[in-house]
């Protein structure tokens, strides 16, 4: 009897997925909590862009959005590493399957 080894590609790509859906249940809770809807593309580019700031919010909120910030930059990354180890076709799959496209 052969010994296989398991399919590490498919495996990354499930990892890639799960890590993204993740990452967008924590950015559509925390932009629900700051009162912003970050399911809409506009929103986040207004935050990435700085065209919303933590002054501009309640108080009780700041710590939130700059998290908020924090986890829309690393999903960002989380995406280009998608798109570098398993190219557009693929990435594009794993992201049909997120909140945030």
């Amino acid at each position: 009897m052969a010994f296989e080894l398991p399919d590490t590609h498919m495996s990354e790509i499930e990892h890639f997925g799960s890590e993204l859906v993740e990452l967008d249940k924590q950015i559509v809770g925390l932009g629900t909590l700051c009162g912003l809807d970050t399911t809409q593309d506009a929103v986040i580019n207004a935050i990435l862009r700085d065209e919303i700031l933590p002054e501009q919010l309640p108080q009780d909120q700041r710590g939130m959005f700059t998290l908020l910030k924090a986890l829309l930059s690393m999903r960002y990354k989380v995406e280009k590493q998608c798109l570098d180890d398993f190219g557009p076709g693929k990435c594009r799959e794993i992201l049909d399957t997120t909140q945030l496209k």
